[in-house]
């Protein structure tokens, strides 16, 4: 990440493009006289466009997304800081003394809950080093050699098989490994999931996937990093990682280290019982995601700062 948390890759507007951005945005807060703007990201022309809008008497509310800012200085304008989660809002009253409100991310249910099931996958999705891909990978090798009849299931997004094949373990005897392309309706693959892996060795902020899943009437299998726990609430597992295991050490796990995870897995597989309680509390948890509740409470948020 660049500085303000731009991604260091991302195309800069010239000045000249800042200029007539912030010359339509000059135009659209006269025209329509907003008494509240919603914003995201560190790049010169938002912090501008923010700086603006309060001098016109209109509350500013940054929804900070990860865990790149550094320093204050991309909230000066804004009125309010919006986080996913308690745990990114106790990471920045930390590292920069900033108050935030923490309210979760809407699900859009009805784009990711799947109307008909097939269960039959333990599921990984987005295969590379921050998501965990090295303890997967132990974690299938685990399997391969102990339930083979166990069918795994790798659905590529930003990270493909690639990162497999650079896993240190030598995968290439397993039976029981599946790969589904990248999707753009998540429906595909949790239609088919039975446990729903998320190993991420990175501070989730959120974990939407692993609150997708609790949507989906999943068993959650995760780590404790980030907000995860926070998420799975009393649904789910919430499983340690080694902590040399990080996004940049590319350590690959023991076998001893993987136990609990592989032993949850044979034990939702084995015990119809325990399966279903997880799935049960799996979709009461979701009903935290509720539209309708997450919507009425982002409005009564929004009301306060207008008022």
């Amino acid at each position: 990440m660049g500085a303000g948390g731009i991604p260091a890759q991302a195309a800069r507007p010239s000045p000249e493009e800042g200029a007539l951005f912030l010359d339509l945005a000059d135009q659209v807060l006269e025209r329509f006289a907003p008494r509240l703007l919603l914003t995201y990201g560190g790049h010169p022309a938002i912090v501008a466009l923010m700086a603006r809008a309060r001098r016109r008497g209109i509350a500013v509310v940054f929804h900070l997304h990860n865990f790149a800012y550094a320093d204050r200085s991309a909230f000066a304008d804004a009125a309010a800081v919006v986080v996913p989660s308690r745990d990114a809002g106790r990471f920045y009253a930390e590292r920069l003394g900033l108050e935030c409100t923490a309210i979760p991310y809407p699900l859009s249910a009805g784009c990711v809950v799947a109307a008909e099931l097939e269960p039959r996958y333990v599921t990984f999705i987005n295969p590379q080093p921050s998501k965990g891909v090295m303890v997967f990978a132990r974690i299938a090798a685990e399997l391969g050699r102990r339930r083979p009849e166990i069918p795994l299931l790798v659905v590529e997004g930003r990270g493909t098989r690639v990162w497999l094949a650079r896993v240190p373990l030598d995968l290439s005897g397993l039976t029981n490994l599946n790969r589904m392309a990248n999707t753009r309706d998540p429906r595909d693959f949790y239609r088919l999931t039975r446990v729903l892996l998320v190993p991420s060795l990175w501070r989730e902020s959120f974990g939407r996937v692993a609150a997708e899943g609790l949507a989906n009437g999943l068993p959650v299998l995760a780590s404790d990093r980030g907000a995860l726990p926070e998420v799975l609430g009393d649904a789910g597992l919430v499983l340690t990682i080694p902590e040399r295991c990080t996004p940049a050490s590319a350590a690959v796990p023991t076998p001893r280290e993987v136990a609990p995870w592989v032993a949850a897995i044979e034990k939702l597989w084995d015990d119809p019982e325990f399966e279903a309680r997880h799935r049960t509390q799996a979709r009461d948890e979701a009903r935290r995601w509720d539209d309708d509740r997450l919507f009425a409470e982002y409005e009564r948020f929004f009301r306060s700062l207008v008022h």
